[in-house]
């Protein structure tokens, strides 16, 4: 809840529910959906070798309890690791390091996809109590939004950063209003090259902005930004002046966010200087009227 790292939460997690029972050793694996396979998430009392020979675990029908349950994605209850079938192909690992019952838990995140699997382990054949079905369910969960959490959050990191990577190496200009507090969350560094001026003096407020514009076009931008007050998508072209005096062609085009609601919670805009664009279509005005 505080935005711990992963790793941290879930060998807490882990932590706290091996100290509810004696002997109890617990593990979270992490599934990898490319792969296919489980890989080391938290294990704070598990031999470091035997996480070293687990992690990368390819999901099957038979894999132990672990790879058995993610491919089923259902609880797999193994009572002795020496005598169930799904241990067969790997009976040398609780040979070698004692480990006798393992149950597992598959974790899911809160639309189904597979995030990975909890496990249990005592060194002494063994099923579940009630108490303990609980605590896997609950452990499970946890290590569940945990997990869906830190990698949503990651996911939005990534985003944002190809969404500035993109918006810093164009020559369009991007800006993004958030219509909850009425402010300009986002501004790229584009728009100082378009209008040569501080970006921040060119959102200040309304009059700030209409003073860049040309006097006989800022009837024009007003109405324009009167259809976005209204979540409107728009597009116009209109006239700015540069300090040195110098006057552009602005194409501005905008559209509405809006949530699952319908409701619009953000304006997005992208500015392009198409002055070349409108000397050549003067020019070309030009050559027709003098063929005609």
């Amino acid at each position: 809840a505080l935005g711990a790292e992963l790793p941290d939460v879930l060998t807490l997690l882990t932590g706290v529910i091996e100290g509810q029972f004696d002997g109890l050793h617990a593990s979270i694996l992490l599934f990898d959906s490319s792969l296919q396979t489980l890989n080391h998430g938290a294990a704070p009392n598990l031999p470091a070798k035997y996480c070293q020979l687990i992690d990368g675990l390819k999901i099957g029908p038979v894999v132990g309890s672990c790879g058995t349950a993610a491919f089923r994605r259902e609880r797999v209850i193994v009572e002795d690791t020496l005598a169930d079938p799904l241990w067969a192909d790997y009976r040398s690992l609780p040979q070698e390091f004692g480990f006798r019952a393992c149950w597992s838990q598959p974790l899911f995140a809160t639309d189904g996809r597979l995030l990975g699997t909890f496990a249990l382990y005592y060194r002494e054949p063994r099923v579940p109590t009630e108490v303990e079905i609980e605590i896997i369910e609950s452990a499970a969960h946890l290590a569940g939004v945990a997990i869906e959490t830190r990698w949503a959050e990651k996911s939005l990191k990534a985003s944002e950063q190809r969404f500035r990577q993109l918006a810093e190496n164009i020559e369009s200009a991007f800006w993004v209003f958030d219509e909850s507090d009425s402010s300009m969350n986002y501004i790229s560094p584009a728009y100082e090259v378009i209008f040569k001026r501080p970006a921040e003096m060119m959102t200040r407020d309304l009059a700030t902005f209409l003073d860049v514009v040309v006097p006989e076009d800022r009837e024009l931008v007003e109405a324009k930004i009167r259809r976005q007050a209204r979540g409107l998508s728009t597009v116009e072209e209109y006239r700015v002046a540069r300090p040195n005096g110098e006057i552009r062609w602005i194409r501005d085009r905008a559209f509405p966010v809006k949530n699952e609601a319908g409701e619009v919670i953000r304006m997005v805009g992208v500015v392009d200087d198409v002055t070349q664009l409108k000397d050549v279509e003067v020019e070309l005005q030009h050559h027709r009227d003098e063929l005609a």
